[in-house]
Order: structure tokens, then sequence, then C-alpha cells
């Protein structure tokens, strides 16, 4: 099989068939279907594929697959269910990284569900790995009043239809929301409100909430817990401004569902900062879910 696969691939990116071409492609040009196959010719490019057993190369041999059917879509049906009737270990890890260069794919073939909620944070290939990372930073390079004016609001409801609907592909995006959030809670309060910082914890917060509950999960903790530091650190330093009066608030109901999610990994991670809670208690004494927290601790 491993021949057969290598064989397809080598006739689709021979350098003579590009040869001479215009190297500025045009934004809306079909793409060229050098190999095409009909449908009883893609389930035995699957068993191909299965057969390999290659961890490493099943991004490769899936992206392939797709680039030698013209409609993706007509085949998808055929393939998911062929796949997932195979007795093959190998099954699995296809139908994600079918998922992952076809994301649709979760609201035209919702019973293989288990696909959609596997972490895929180290498996490559993910075409909307490059669309999430430009919207993520996007909305943290909005400073300026009036590009956040014009932005803000329509990037964040981008995002948040994301987390919504394709929370495991945002989740491979973990590690930069944390990355975005560093360096701003040591920031002055007066450039925490002009520069719009205050908006952004919040924005990330409420990604954070929709990513609920497989972000609680052991596999994402490192990440997640990067981010939770940023707002600790900014809990610690403009505690007492009323605009974090919310952000608070929202917090701490994140932090007792990590707590109820996974009890072992929340705790450890929460108790180092129970000085600062315990002090934040004693300034706000109205927020009911702040004093559950601590009590609990």
């Amino acid at each position: 099989p491993c021949s057969v696969l290598d064989f397809i691939d080598t006739l689709t990116r021979n350098p003579k068939l590009w040869q001479g071409r215009d190297k500025a492609v045009p934004k809306h040009e079909q793409a060229e279907y050098v190999v095409m196959l009909s449908e009883g010719q893609v389930r035995t490019f699957i068993d191909y594929v299965l057969a390999e057993e290659d961890r490493d190369k099943m991004s490769q041999r899936v992206k392939l697959l797709v680039q030698c059917i013209s409609s993706k879509y007509d085949y998808l049906n055929s393939m998911v269910e062929y796949a997932d009737g195979k007795n093959d270990p190998a099954s699995k890890l296809f139908l994600q990284h079918l998922y992952l260069n076809i994301p649709p794919m979760k609201f035209l073939m919702p019973h293989v569900k288990a696909v959609y909620d596997a972490d895929v944070r180290n498996e490559i290939g993910c075409v909307g790995d490059k669309f999430s990372y430009y919207i993520l930073t996007t909305i943290a390079c909005l400073s300026n009043p009036r590009d956040f004016q014009q932005m803000s609001a329509e990037m964040e409801l981008i995002v948040r239809k994301l987390a919504a609907s394709h929370p495991v592909l945002l989740l491979r995006q973990l590690s930069v929301l944390a990355t975005l959030l560093q360096g701003r809670a040591h920031m002055d309060l007066q450039v925490l409100r002009a520069e719009y910082h205050f908006h952004l914890f919040h924005l990330v917060m409420g990604i954070l909430e929709l990513l609920q509950p497989l972000v609680f999960e052991d596999s994402y903790s490192v990440g997640l817990q990067n981010a939770l530091d940023c707002y600790f650190a900014l809990l610690r330093n403009h505690g007492n401004v009323k605009e974090t009066y919310t952000l608070i608030y929202r917090f701490m109901e994140f932090l007792q569902a990590y707590i109820a999610a996974n009890p072992k990994s929340a705790t450890i991670f929460i108790q180092q900062y129970f000085d600062l809670l315990n002090d934040l208690a004693q300034q706000h004494y109205d927020l009911q879910s702040l004093q559950q927290l601590v009590q609990g601790l």
C-alpha cells in the first residue's frame, strides 16, 4: 500500500505538471485535479491508508485523498461510513484527520461523536489552524481605538462561533490564547483602559467558558493553567478596580467549574493562589462564588 500511495502522491506533485505556470495564482482560480477518484477507488484508497498503519503519514495521506476528489462532500458520507465500519484501530485516527481537513463533517455526520471530542492537539494538517491563528492574533492587536471599534465585535463573534461549533479545533490554539494574555497584567491601569486590554481578558474568558468541559481535561491543563496564571496576575495587580469586578465573578464561576470537572488538577493549581483569593474575598465580600471558593479551599 505504501508504494501505491507514494505513486499517487508523486503524480499530483510532479514538477513537470506545473512547469511554466504563473506563480501568482489568481484568487478565484479553480483547483485542478490531476487524479480523480471514483467512489469505489476512494474506498480502496482508504483501505491502503489503513493498511499502511503509519501514524506519521496519516495526515499527508488524508490530505492527498481530499485532493483527489473533485467534490469532497459528495463522497464524505461514503468515506465516513466506510472507515467507521472497518474493524481497524487506525479507522478512528483516519476519521480524526478527515475532520481536520473537512471541519463541516461534524454537522454533516454527527453520529461519529467520539471523533469530534478527541484530543487532536499534536496532529498536523488542520485547515482551520491558519484561520483561527489569524483571528486570535488580530483580536490581540486591536489596541487602536479606531481599529477596535471597527473590527472588535465582528472578530469576537467569529471566534465565539468557532469555539461553540468546533471546540477541539480551537483548543489547538489554547497555548496561543495564553500567550496573548501574558505581559498585560503588569501594565499601568491607564494603559489597560486606553488600549482595551481589559476587554481582551473578558473576551478570552468568554472563549474559555465556551470550551467547557473539554478544556478541563488533563491533556489541556498546561495551556489552560498558563492562561489562568495571567488572570491571577491581573487580579493581584488590579483586583480592586471597578473594571475587574465582573471579571472576578466570571473567573470564580469558571474556577468552580474547573474544580467540579477535574478536582485533583484544579485544586492543586488553585491552592497556590489561596492568599490572593483570600485577600480578594475580604475586598469583595458580596461575591458569593468567591466566598464559596475560598471556604472550599
